[in-house]
């Protein structure tokens, strides 16, 4: 089935899409001529264009004009506190998310977090709140890479430390830290939503517009050589791999609400009782004394300097540096 969508209605704001510059150039005109119409007025200083393509330049700027009047053409727009851009990725968003999270963590500074009469269990409560629900607005739709995950988890960490009252100089592992708030990681509540949203997806009528989307693909067009940007339905079967869910059949079980809400926080659960013993492995392994002088002995000596290096790839740019000396 062949479904084109044109515009898309909030509130009082509207969106209009289209492939081809003439054509929306030719929907903007009839929606113009609508407007007219019904006595509505269109504000041409808010009214923006965003042009998303791989085959034109960064440069290029297309013109579509209402009533004569060219309209501005810019690389991201924001609406209600998501940022679109040009190039259809979620840095922006992400950076403004934190930012937003930030200036909603600094406003009870003074009344919470500094307070010494206020329990720990309950600044986490309201951290989860009001902090976190900023945060990781829109996050059911996010397609996340892992520099995405690191900067939202480096916010997360930053304010639990603070709230903990926590300092750099005590040398408490971030592990340690998610214990002592009892709270989980922002990668695992990330994956909670997205698989609670896909759940309630599928459960949805096929008329839906979110389902019909979720479940639809380009009739045209093809995806570049090397490796091509990562979809939302990659990132969707990376979390159900890593909660431990089969991907086969875990539209069956999502079909129930409350089974599905049940395996998506066990899975999510598992995920991250994983995630922790991988990062205390990986901590003790580091500082295993055993282990770093057994890399020691490994060491390979160059026959000039008798300079030690870890790796042969380290030794061979090492001995450049004797080549070019001799040279010059």
């Amino acid at each position: 089935m062949l479904s084109v969508i044109r515009e898309r209605l909030f509130a009082d704001d509207c969106a209009i899409m289209a492939h081809t510059i003439e054509h929306i150039q030719l929907l903007t005109d009839c929606f113009a001529k609508a407007a007219k119409r019904f006595g509505l007025k269109i504000n041409l200083k808010k009214t923006e264009v965003l042009f998303q393509s791989t085959s034109f330049p960064v440069s290029y700027k297309p013109t579509v004009t209402i009533d004569n009047t060219p309209l501005n053409v810019v690389d991201k727009f924001c609406y209600l506190g998501s940022v679109l851009s040009r190039n259809a990725d979620i840095s922006d968003d992400i950076g403004r998310r934190i930012g937003a999270a930030c200036a909603a963590f600094g406003k009870l500074e003074a009344r919470l977090w500094k307070s010494r009469d206020i329990k720990l269990a309950t600044k986490v409560a309201v951290y989860k709140a009001v902090v976190l629900p900023t945060l990781l607005h829109g996050c059911e739709s996010w397609t996340l890479y892992r520099r995405h995950i690191h900067s939202l988890d480096k916010f997360h960490l930053r304010c639990l430390l603070h709230i903990a009252r926590i300092k750099w100089q005590d040398k408490v592992p971030n592990t340690d830290v998610l214990k002592r708030c009892k709270i989980i990681g922002i990668e695992a509540m990330i994956m909670r939503s997205q698989l609670r949203w896909a759940g309630h997806l599928t459960r949805m009528p096929d008329r839906r517009i979110p389902k019909i989307v979720f479940y639809s693909e380009l009739q045209h067009g093809a995806r570049p050589r090397g490796r091509p940007k990562m979809r939302y339905k990659d990132n969707l079967k990376a979390n159900l791999l890593s909660a431990g869910i089969d991907t086969n059949c875990w539209e069956s079980a999502a079909s129930s609400r409350t089974t599905w809400r049940s395996t998506c926080f066990k899975g999510v659960s598992s995920f991250e009782e994983q995630r922790i013993d991988l990062a205390i492995q990986k901590r003790h392994r580091r500082k295993d004394p055993s282990k770093s002088l057994s890399t020691q002995s490994t060491q390979l000596v160059c026959a000039i300097c008798e300079r030690r290096c870890s790796a042969k790839i380290g030794l061979m740019s090492h001995m450049r540096t004797h080549n070019t000396g001799s040279r010059r």
